[in-house]
């Protein structure tokens, strides 16, 4: 798993794309954010029940390629983690990151919200 001295979020990352954005289309892409990344977390947590690898790996994929872009980089790194697990075959390592995994999800998920209050709706 990542180190914890990587912030959660990235604000920077985010304040790029918010000055290069209208803020209706800000509002829209990080609403898009939130929807996928719970999306995602709903295949991790499904992949981990019924132990598949597969699509354990693919969903950890997409969220590694998906959050960095939104500054959330310890958290991309803790998926890139499990899917290199996954692709090792190394089943009991990758399924026993999935609950940070869930963490670090609901975590970014609130710095986001923090950063900018009414612009993240989260199921959660």
């Amino acid at each position: 798993m990542p180190e914890d001295t990587e912030p959660t979020l990235d604000t920077s990352v985010l304040e790029e794309i918010y000055r290069s954005t209208s803020e209706s289309d800000f509002v829209e892409l990080i609403s898009e954010f939130v929807d996928a990344v719970e999306r995602l977390a709903d295949e991790v947590a499904a992949a981990q029940k019924s132990v598949d690898m597969e699509r354990l790996e693919r969903a950890t994929h997409e969220i590694a390629g998906m959050v960095t872009t939104f500054g959330a980089m310890r958290l991309g790194a803790a998926a890139r983690s499990i899917m290199l697990d996954c692709r090792g075959n190394e089943t009991d390592r990758a399924l026993a990151q999935t609950s940070d995994l869930h963490d670090m999800i609901d975590e970014a998920l609130a710095a986001l919200s923090d950063r900018f209050p009414g612009v993240v709706v989260s199921k959660a």
